[in-house]
């Protein structure tokens, strides 16, 4: 039975569990947002049945996966897409093969899925594009900040990242495009608010720089994240999930702060805001994995469940693992051990399957054993980089806390200045991975 409990109470109940138990399980070797999961199961109906959703922790799972992705829009850099679009075209076409491959196999096993006649009455087309993304789709917001704890050199980083963002932005396409697909009627409308957004938010940008900042200095980075917010409201309620919002709105704002540098923005409490709002960001994320526990199915763990997810790990990890190393190893010619580590290394797809699983729960109503399965495969897939041989063991409390205290990643300040170690400052410590052999193809260099 639920506890009933002050809100307040509530609320540092559940902070003390998400902010103190993570960090000790990571120790012995359990990523973050699994442990964080795991308490929802256990807190939820399925198992103590203590706590039960409500508005408090759906508010806070809306807000911190609004963060998140408004952070991951922030990592696109269209100049970079523009200066390296021959390896970015390479690995969009890679990805949209794999996504081909996953969309059709999952369409045509779909109905042969035993004991599940509920999927005679949904878009099977839609239900299948949006687990192709769920099993296909690196989560770069995962993936990001972990290449800065384990230190990898730039031109191996920038590689990954690279393809990273490719699998993001074409996942997000998918969830444009199939999210909301009850009616043309209704696709259109979510179609056209969103292309609105992007018509519109640059110029409430240019319009607070020449008006209100001028009567509110360094209030950039608090407007940025307000219409961020607004943005993920607004796409969330017009069908389409709120990272979509929130994406578009990280990759204007992007260029929005680039612009207002030659405009004398100052930059410096700009970048003191990102560091500030990381710890925001790291506060809010833990509720959306915990949410995704705590409102798991009876269904969702259910022998049927198990299977689907072993079956989903069995045949898309292999396929998208070997795809990698085969593609660096006839571009770059490495070695097939480090490719092999960095196949690893973009192999989590935790936060795009749990959000997948989401919106085909709660918009499609799909049964509980794939939403289940979906959710499974994602926390699998968040042990897969601690393979890699290029993660010492006195890395993996840094690797595996990278999602619960930093998931979202910093914009890179050399992208604007060239930064210095100022007086006093410690130097950076040596890179503490081995260099990949072959990693010399121009154009997946930082310029």
């Amino acid at each position: 039975m639920p506890l009933d409990l002050d809100p307040y109470l509530k609320l540092l109940v559940l902070i003390g569990l998400l902010f103190f138990l993570p960090k000790v399980l990571v120790r012995a070797g359990i990523p973050s947002p699994v442990t964080e999961m795991g308490l929802g199961v256990a807190c939820g109906p399925l198992a103590l049945d203590v706590l039960r959703p409500d508005e408090l922790t759906r508010t806070l799972a809306a807000l911190g996966i609004s963060a998140l992705f408004l952070f991951a829009g922030m990592e696109v850099s269209m100049r970079a897409l523009v200066e390296r679009r021959r390896t970015i075209l390479v690995h969009t076409l890679i990805q949209v093969l794999l996504f081909v491959a996953a969309g059709a196999g999952v369409f045509r096993l779909l109905p042969h899925v035993a004991h599940l006649p509920q999927l005679q009455q949904l878009p099977l087309l839609t239900v299948a594009v949006l687990i192709a993304a769920a099993l296909m789709s690196s989560s770069a917001a995962f993936i990001i900040p972990a290449l800065d704890a384990l230190r990898l050199p730039e031109d191996l980083k920038t590689w990954i990242k690279q393809k990273a963002i490719a699998n993001e932005l074409l996942a997000i396409l998918a969830v444009l495009c199939f999210s909301n697909t009850a009616s043309p009627r209704a696709a259109l409308i979510s179609i056209a608010a969103i292309t609105a957004m992007v018509a519109l938010v640059p110029l409430a940008f240019v319009l607070f720089h020449r008006t209100i900042l001028n009567w509110a200095p360094r209030t950039e980075f608090s407007f940025v994240m307000i219409v961020a917010l607004f943005a993920a409201y607004v796409s969330h309620h017009v069908g389409v999930h709120y990272l979509v919002g929130a994406f578009v709105v990280g990759v204007i704002a992007r260029r929005y702060l680039r612009w207002g540098e030659k405009h004398g923005m100052a930059m410096a409490s700009v970048h003191s805001a990102l560091d500030s709002f990381r710890f925001f960001s790291a506060f809010l994320m833990p509720f959306f994995f915990f949410l995704a526990g705590l409102q798991l199915p009876a269904g969702a763990l259910a022998l049927q469940a198990l299977l689907l997810a072993g079956l989903m790990f069995a045949t898309a990890v292999p396929l998208r693992v070997g795809v990698v190393m085969v593609h660096r190893r006839l571009q770059l010619r490495e070695p097939w051990h480090d490719s092999w580590n960095v196949a690893l290394l973009v192999a989590p797809t935790t936060v795009f399957s749990v959000a997948m699983a989401e919106i085909l729960r709660a918009r499609f109503a799909v049964p509980e054993s794939i939403v289940g399965a979906l959710i499974l495969y994602g926390a699998a897939t968040s042990f897969l980089p601690l393979l890699t041989r290029r993660v010492r063991s006195t890395e993996y409390e840094d690797l595996l806390a990278v999602p619960e205290m930093c998931l979202v990643s910093r914009i890179h300040e050399s992208d604007w200045h060239e930064q210095r170690p100022g007086p006093g400052s410690e130097p950076h410590p040596e890179p503490v991975v081995e260099p990949v052999a072959g990693d010399g193809d121009p154009a997946a260099r930082p310029p």
